[in-house]
């Protein structure tokens, strides 16, 4: 559907905030979560990593929840034949998906939002 990173980025843009009713307060919840389950773990294994610090807290839960997200992607890349390296990147792959819908709030605050010469139908000028 999107043949490079800037038209993924145009492309959801353009729609993701209604996905969250518009609501800015929908939005940053949405986000909080996502960061905790999918970005969160990863950090906390990178600084577990760099400190040496092997505790539950600290490694062996981030690691079990970094394991079942990118278990979860796997299933879908060998479903839909993506590339089953790129399950690894998921915290980077969630970082830009939130960054996208941060994105897409600011287009519809501002009244912008088009792809592909469509412009975005719920945009509103301020």
């Amino acid at each position: 559907m999107y043949l490079d990173a800037g038209e993924v980025w145009r492309g959801y843009s353009k729609n993701i905030y209604a996905f969250f009713g518009y609501s800015p307060f929908f939005l940053a919840l949405g986000v909080a979560v996502l960061a905790a389950l999918y970005v969160l773990p990863a950090l906390f294994l990178l600084y577990a990593l760099v400190k040496g610090t092997f505790t539950l807290e600290l490694f062996y839960l981030p690691l079990a929840q970094y394991a079942a997200a990118v278990a979860t992607r796997l299933l879908l890349a060998l479903r839909f034949r993506s590339r089953p390296f790129d399950t690894l990147l998921n915290p980077a792959a969630m970082l830009y998906v939130l960054a996208i819908a941060v994105n897409s709030m600011l287009w519809k605050m501002r009244g912008k939002g088009t792809w592909k010469g469509r412009a975005n139908p719920h945009a509103t000028s301020e």
